[in-house]
């Protein structure tokens, strides 16, 4: 997948908020969608993330429709929960040699914000991932970048990638929905 691979997967009306690492810290860009060129010029910067969600403003909780489905595996298992898949994903992103991925699923419909993150969460609590960075304010890690903040810079790298687009229900619709984090609350 080329960078423009990736701003047409990513692609919605609005703006992008975009973080990278520049000699003299961070930066946070609001790149408005429709700017191909510049937008895949940025994803090549040092420790660059990206907003799966397009914002409607420069807000990073002001959300647009949704793209893309994803979800962040840490662990050894969580890989091969991913290889059994039921809808494979499009684009699967891995950090260096270390069991950390993203995996993202593109949308041949867009998904309304509101349901991005039940949607993320049922894909998080299949593949065993880190259920807080599939909330829509979330940002991706792009797969054009390297990691420069660890003692020693680490590739970022394309691991697996199709030319599958599904609709949320084919994605999660088998799914279990994953359970809910203040359950014990109410049981006490």
């Amino acid at each position: 997948m080329s960078p423009s691979d990736l701003w047409a997967v990513l692609w919605g009306p609005g703006l992008h908020e975009v973080q990278c690492r520049y000699s003299e810290g961070t930066a946070r860009i609001w790149m408005p969608s429709d700017r191909r060129r510049p937008f895949t010029r940025i994803l090549r910067l040092s420790d660059c993330y990206v907003s799966a969600v397009p914002r409607v403003r420069e807000d990073p909780l002001a959300y647009g429709d949704a793209h893309v489905l994803w979800a962040r595996l840490d662990r050894p298992e969580c890989a091969e929960r991913l290889a059994r898949a039921p809808f494979p994903p499009t684009l699967v992103i891995r950090e260096g040699r270390s069991s950390r991925r993203t995996a993202l699923w593109a949308l041949s419909r867009p998904l309304s914000p509101r349901f991005v993150a039940q949607a993320n969460a049922r894909l998080s609590y299949a593949f065993k991932g880190r259920r807080s960075a599939g909330m829509p304010e979330a940002l991706i890690l792009s797969p054009f970048t390297r990691l420069t903040s660890a003692v020693r810079p680490v590739a970022v790298w394309q691991e697996y990638e199709s030319d599958s687009y599904g609709t949320a229900r084919d994605i999660v619709g088998r799914l279990s929905e994953a359970p809910d984090p203040d359950a014990w609350r109410q049981a006490a």
